[in-house]
């Protein structure tokens, strides 16, 4: 923190720099030098503070207002220009134990200030190491399970703090260094919590680590129908507690009812008696989540299959950035992804098979596989189990992580996704780039399976889609 005449400095440059240890003396042997430093800004360049003139040599280093500079690894150093309204600035994340050499300089119209410094110290951190990994699980209408990951050094326990975000009392339950999950309870329907944890050890607590999770929302009650006659029926019902985008009302004739009124996926829609191709709507976390759209496909191989990949005529650019890659895009009816959250939700339900069809003119082939699954962390890809006519080209990329042109957590030697124009599980890099360009036959940037086609020719046509890996088509469908 520093004072400062208002409006005096039009800006003030801050710089920070590590003292070397080993450097100690050498800086207090050059203590005169840097006064004669001091003087440079100041009274060698026109008197006191009040009156000091900006030499013409003088230059201040170019840094974008509010800009940093980075430390390299040799100087480690950091400075930034703040404002001239600035009065003080706020170091984060620095090292315990290490010496710190600080300066400030204002520079108004053709002034300077003089330059001051500070030498400070940071001390030592002696609390307890944090725990990391939040999760939460079995989440109701008004209960769930907060989950996290022990620390390797030794805690006496742990604090878990849960705060709704509208109400905001804060409500904490303590837990012995034993246990690592606490099932919360009596929570609001539809709401949303903020969840924090520390570990604790004697009187002192680590760092704490939060994240916010949602309540399900509670179902509506008293459903009847009146004004009943032979066409129409007036239907009532209790509203829900939390707060509610929609009610779906699912009805059929005659006097049956569905197998699956709230289908969780499209094998489910299927034994509901659906069985046209086409966008359905479907309900991953059953009656009470929340639901999406996705297109089935009830005809190839008994049906049932959730098809989250289509390339057919190049119509929707897929050389994407990651956020895209993630939520989604395209249309359900011609050429998507479906998305990479919405593909892990999917496949961390239940077990899934993938079938991946393939059409290039009048030939096709397919590739089928037991296992499927997309992960959260960098949705990291397992496949396995082949089957099929068009040869096995994705094992190749199992256990790889997910790439795009602006986001490569594992970096190979070649920035893959760049390369070959698209967003894949790439690894050195590619035998198959199902999402690369369109049409597209020249340095292996086409939609590739090499084992199939080869790595110079784009196929016209591809789907990826995935089936619970439980599901047996009922025997109508499997001609």
């Amino acid at each position: 923190m520093w004072d400062s005449p208002e409006g005096k400095y039009k800006d003030f440059l801050i710089s920070r720099t590590e003292v070397d240890k080993d450097e100690s003396r050498k800086q207090k042997e050059n203590e005169q030098d840097k006064d004669r430093d001091t003087k440079e800004f100041s009274t060698e360049n026109g008197g006191d503070e009040d009156n000091n003139k900006v030499p013409k040599d003088f230059q201040v280093p170019i840094t974008q207002k509010g800009g940093v500079d980075k430390p390299t690894e040799r100087e480690k150093s950091f400075r930034q220009v703040l404002p001239g309204s600035a009065r003080s600035h706020q170091f984060e994340h620095l090292p315990s134990q290490t010496e710190y050499t600080i300066t400030l300089l204002g520079k108004g119209p053709g002034i300077l200030s003089r330059l001051h410094k500070l030498v400070i110290s940071t001390g030592t951190n002696n609390g307890p190491e944090p725990p990391s990994n939040i999760m939460f699980s079995e989440v109701t209408e008004d209960s769930m399970t907060v989950s996290w990951t022990k620390p390797k050094s030794s805690v006496d326990g742990f604090k878990v703090t849960y705060t709704h975000a509208d109400e905001g009392e804060p409500v904490s339950v303590m837990v012995g260094s034993r246990d690592s999950t606490l099932d919360l309870s009596q929570l609001s329907p539809g709401s949303s919590y903020e969840v924090t944890i520390v570990s604790t050890l004697g009187l002192d607590e680590s760092d704490p680590i939060k994240d916010t999770v949602m309540t399900l929302p509670d179902p509506p009650t008293d459903l009847q129908a009146v004004n009943v006659t032979d066409s129409t029926a007036l239907l009532l019902w209790r509203p829900t507690l939390a707060s509610v985008d929609k009610y779906t009302i699912v009805y059929g004739s005659g006097t049956g009812t569905l197998k699956f009124p709230f289908p969780t996926d499209c094998s489910q829609e299927l034994l509901n008696g659906v069985v046209s191709s086409n966008v359905v709507e479907i309900f991953p976390q059953g009656k009470l989540g929340k639901s999406m759209n996705i297109f089935c496909d009830m005809e190839t191989d008994g049906g049932g299959w959730m098809v989250f990949q289509r390339r057919k005529d190049g119509s929707v650019e897929f050389y994407n950035g990651w956020k895209d890659y993630v939520s989604g895009f395209g249309d359900l009816s011609g050429e998507f992804w479906l998305g990479l959250e919405k593909i892990h939700n999917l496949t961390k339900m239940t077990k899934m098979n993938l079938r991946v069809d393939l059409r290039d003119g009048s030939e096709q082939v397919f590739a089928k596989y037991s296992t499927f699954e997309v992960s959260t962390r960098n949705y990291k890809l397992s496949v396995g189990g082949y089957s099929g006519t068009a040869g096995d080209s994705l094992s190749y990329h199992n256990n790889c992580v997910f790439s795009t042109k602006d986001r490569d957590p594992a970096p190979w030697i070649t920035r893959c996704a760049i390369s070959y124009q698209g967003g894949w599980w790439y690894k050195n890099c590619h035998q198959a780039n199902l999402n690369g360009r369109y049409g597209i036959d020249y340095k292996h940037q086409g939609v590739i399976w090499k084992s199939w086609k080869g790595e110079h020719h784009s196929i016209q046509f591809t789907e990826m889609k995935m089936r619970p890996a439980s599901f047996r088509p009922p025997a109508s469908r499997t001609k």
